[in-house]
C-alpha cells in the first residue's frame, strides 16, 4: 500500500513539474520586443538584435501571431527598428488587428540615436545614356547627350500604373509611376520630375480654326455626338 502511495505521489509530482514548465512557455515577459534590421532575416525569430527581422511587415505579422496564441504583457510589445533604409513594395497596412491597449500598447520605435528611413519607392541604378538612333533622332541635337534611360523591368519593377488625365474637375485616380530626383538648388531634397512634354514650360497656342460647314445634319441627342 505504501509503495502504491509513493508511486502516486511521484506521478503527481512529475505532472505538476510538467504543467509548470508548460505554463512557463506560455508566459510572455513583461517587456517583450521584436527587432528589425536591414541586415536581418524574415525567417529569424526577431526577438534579439542578432536574430532581427528584415522588414517591418514581418514584425507586424509576428505580433498578429502572438496575439492569436497568447495574451500580451502589461508592458505591451515594442518593435525596435535599427537605422537604415527600408523600401516598401506595397503600403504598410495597420488595422484594428494591430492595435494595442493602454495597458498593452504596441509601439514601433527607432533605436536611440539612429535614423530610420521608410521609403515607399525604389532606388534606381544602372542609368545609361540613350544610344538608340531612332530615339536620338526625335530629340533636339543639344539634348541628345543629356538623356539617360534605365531598364525598370530588369530592376524588378513591372507595375507602371496607368497614366490618366487628372484635375480640372475630373475624377480622382491613382497616379502612375513618378520619378524623384535631387534638385540642383536643394540637393538634399528629392523633387518629382515632370513627364516629358512640349513645350516644356508654357502652352501651345493654335493660330486659328477652320470655318464650320453646315451639311444639314443636326445633333438631337447627346449620344449622337462624338465630340462635345
Amino acid at each position: 500500500m505504501k509503495r502504491r502511495q509513493l508511486w502516486s505521489l511521484c506521478v503527481f509530482t512529475a505532472l505538476l513539474v510538467l504543467c509548470l514548465q508548460l505554463t512557463a512557455v506560455c508566459v510572455i515577459p513583461e517587456k517583450f520586443a521584436f527587432y528589425v534590421s536591414p541586415d536581418g532575416n524574415d525567417t529569424a525569430s526577431g526577438t534579439s538584435l542578432v536574430r532581427a527581422f528584415a522588414t517591418i511587415q514581418r514584425a507586424r505579422d509576428a505580433i498578429r501571431e502572438l496575439k492569436k496564441t497568447k495574451v500580451l504583457p502589461k508592458g505591451g510589445v515594442t518593435v525596435w527598428v535599427r537605422s537604415g533604409e527600408y523600401y516598401l513594395k506595397r503600403g504598410l497596412e495597420l488595422t484594428s488587428e494591430d492595435s494595442g491597449t493602454l495597458e498593452t500598447p504596441i509601439v514601433y520605435r527607432g533605436m536611440a540615436g539612429e535614423q530610420v528611413c521608410i521609403i515607399g519607392g525604389r532606388k534606381l541604378s544602372n542609368w545609361q545614356k540613350v544610344q538608340d538612333p531612332a530615339i536620338l533622332d526625335r530629340l533636339d541635337p543639344a539634348a541628345r547627350k543629356e538623356v539617360y534611360q534605365a531598364n525598370l523591368k530588369a530592376q524588378g519593377i513591372d507595375d507602371f500604373g496607368q497614366l490618366k488625365s487628372r484635375g480640372f474637375g475630373r475624377g480622382t485616380s491613382p497616379a502612375a509611376l513618378e520619378l524623384f530626383f535631387q534638385s540642383v538648388r536643394t540637393p538634399k531634397e528629392d523633387k518629382p520630375m515632370n513627364i516629358a512634354r512640349w513645350p516644356n514650360d508654357s502652352f501651345l497656342k493654335i493660330a486659328g480654326y477652320t470655318e464650320g460647314k453646315d451639311d444639314g445634319d443636326r445633333v438631337t441627342q447627346r449620344s449622337d455626338s462624338c465630340l462635345y
